[in-house]
């Protein structure tokens, strides 16, 4: 099992924000895509945070209350955020996300967000491994 990688296993098609993306914009992609966050990336696909349900919330709470609308993702993004490397085994990503309590976590590939891994695909490998 400690063969097997991240990038193997992880979620490659994932929906991703801008830093300079208007937070209410980034609410209506959450919302269409039916996805609790996303990570945010910059114009070369660094990966910078992530903007979750939560973040939105309080940025809309914060328009409400000063009357004025939400402003860009990157005021209200969580900046620093545990990742996963690409070449992380399978073992390594459980334990942390075991550890940690996260659903999820990006992975990353020299600082590039290269997709998504979280607890039922670290399962669904474990899984496959078994049935080798």
């Amino acid at each position: 099992m400690d063969t097997m990688l991240a990038k193997d296993h992880m979620t490659r098609k994932i929906v991703t924000l801008r830093p300079d993306m208007d937070i209410m914009e980034a609410v209506n992609i959450l919302c269409k895509n039916q996805v609790p966050g996303a990570p945010v990336v910059d114009q070369l696909g660094n990966f910078v945070g992530i903007l979750s349900e939560k973040d939105c919330l309080n940025a809309i709470l914060n328009a409400a209350y000063y009357e004025e609308r939400g402003g860009r993702v990157d005021a209200f993004m969580h900046r620093n955020v545990e990742t996963v490397e690409a070449e992380d085994n399978i073992t390594d990503v459980a334990k942390r996300l075991v550890d940690k309590g996260y659903r999820g976590m990006p992975v990353i590939n020299n600082n590039n967000l290269v997709g998504m891994i979280n607890r039922s695909d670290v399962l669904k490998a474990i899984v496959k491994c078994t049935q080798s």
